[in-house]
């Protein structure tokens, strides 16, 4: 079912992944990544109340989850908490340092708080 989900996500059959995301959990709720990419779903859906809670469980099950950080920034941001966002990013960052896309949201939030902000 996992990959059944993960396909479904990759063809942008976003409800379907959802549906399958949500049994999985019932089946077994200790899979960051299936909390995570339920979140990443929710966030496609401008849910990001979800959202959030679907990164921090998966944050919760793996506190090494640099992926469920830079989400769960991104979440953040979206709802202008902008002083979680950047704390979610730097997590990510510390925990990967090659991963780019941590890095360039880190940029736009940066962006961000000198354009509108300064």
């Amino acid at each position: 079912m996992l990959k059944l989900a993960f396909k479904a996500i990759q063809l942008r059959n976003l409800e379907t992944a959802k549906d399958l995301l949500k049994k999985i959990i019932i089946i077994n709720k200790n899979i960051p990544e299936v909390h995570s990419n339920l979140g990443t779903i929710y966030m496609n859906d401008n849910n990001f109340e979800e959202a959030k809670k679907c990164f921090n469980k998966a944050i919760s099950l793996n506190p090494k989850f640099s992926a469920a950080y830079c989400n769960i920034g991104m979440a953040y941001h979206k709802t202008k908490n902008f002083e979680l966002s950047e704390m979610n990013y730097n997590k990510s960052i510390s925990l990967d340092k090659k991963n780019i896309l941590e890095e360039s949201n880190k940029e736009n939030y940066e962006e961000y708080i000198k354009k509108y902000y300064t």
